[in-house]
């Protein structure tokens, strides 16, 4: 199947779903129409659209919403609530169960939908100049952002990978570098089950990281870190090296 986006009622949209049996195309089911819009008044619901590879899945962009439909039979309904962010451009993988937005990627887990993560660019840019078109490979973890206005409309695209999430936490005082007083997590609030002694000390990969009461962590090279959290009982020291954090 295909999709068909039109804008439809003064600024409300729409987009219509076509099958192909043999070369003959046609229109399956009634336009679609999704619910929850941020602006009524300026959804543009359809103006950017992609399949699943089966043809299952399919996703609606608006101005600032996106909206998930899923077929069973020949009937298409809406999955979920509105996914926040589009502004023109989006994308699926190839089972449906990712999706790329202008704010981030979304990952659904039987039918729901929530935020996997928020695009992180390598300098200071604003989402509405790179996000103006997306792409994401069949198992969606890489994609590619471009922005025309970039630069002063030189433009340029990006290329993303998916990390998965790892939260480092503090055990005991000692040198960043030094593995073994790091554990990690799969999970923020590090439930039992998922705790593991740290590998490799964390690092720009890492999503978030902690120092807990009353350690002394030192710095004695140059790190990054994506966020990191000091307990105020905390102390942390760099020696003769750079510390940078990414987000906050």
């Amino acid at each position: 199947p295909f999709i068909i986006p039109f804008d439809y009622q003064g600024g409300q949209g729409a987009a219509w779903v076509f099958i192909r049996s043999g070369g003959i195309w046609t229109q399956q089911g009634a336009k679609l129409v999704g619910t929850g819009v941020s602006d009524p008044h300026n959804a543009e619901q359809g103006s950017s659209v992609s399949l699943s590879a089966d043809g299952n899945t399919a996703i609606v962009g608006g101005t600032f919403d996106s909206w998930v439909y899923t077929r069973s039979g020949s009937v298409w309904s809406q999955q979920g609530g509105t996914l926040r962010g589009s502004r023109g451009s989006l994308s699926l993988s190839a089972d449906g169960n990712t999706a790329m937005l202008e704010t981030g990627v979304y990952t659904r887990n039987g039918d729901i939908w929530t935020l996997q993560g928020e695009i992180q660019y390598d300098h200071d840019i604003e989402v509405e100049q790179a996000a103006y078109s997306v792409s994401l490979s069949a198992d969606g973890n890489t994609a590619i952002v471009g922005g025309e206005s970039e630069s002063l409309y030189l433009g340029g695209a990006w290329v993303f990978i998916s990390v998965p999430k790892t939260y480092f936490r503090s055990i005991k005082s000692g040198n960043w570098s030094d593995h073994n007083i790091w554990e990690s997590s799969s999970v923020a609030d590090f439930s039992s089950g998922v705790v593991s002694p740290a590998i490799l000390p964390p690092d720009s990969n890492a999503t978030r990281v902690y120092i807990r009461q009353n350690h002394v962590v030192t710095i004695t090279q140059n790190v990054s870190v994506r966020q990191l959290f000091v307990n105020p009982a905390a102390t942390l020291n760099t020696i003769g090296c750079t510390l940078t954090i990414l987000k906050n």
